[in-house]
């Protein structure tokens, strides 16, 4: 496996990588895995886990960005943020018109 600046961390984090790394790591950083079947599916599983918890990571941020949203935050990304722009103008209009509706009833009703 390549170099991974931030394997304290992962390792830390995970007691599977852990042990992959207290069995394979080597002195320069690298790991050598067994050159078998066995090696290749443990390449593989590591590969697996550590994309898996990339997007545990990529769902945990777009979890916080909701959240912040809801909150009346404006987006990040240029696209939602103009969706939102969009979205606060409607909402003004509609806002406009309901107030025109409540002053035309009103003047309807004397």
């Amino acid at each position: 496996m390549e170099d991974d600046p931030d394997i304290v961390a992962r390792l830390r984090e995970s007691i599977f990588l852990g042990n992959i790394h207290h069995a394979y790591a080597q002195t320069d950083g690298t790991y050598a895995f067994p050159n078998s079947r066995e090696g290749d599916m443990l390449k593989q599983a590591v590969r697996e886990f550590l994309a898996m918890r990339e997007d545990r990571d990529e769902i945990e941020r777009l979890r916080a960005e909701v959240e912040r949203l809801r909150a009346g935050g404006c987006a990040r990304d240029q696209t939602t943020t103009q969706f939102c722009a969009e979205a606060e103008r409607l909402r003004d209009r509609c806002n406009r018109l309901l107030h025109q509706l409540q002053e035309f009833e009103a003047r309807e009703a004397q």
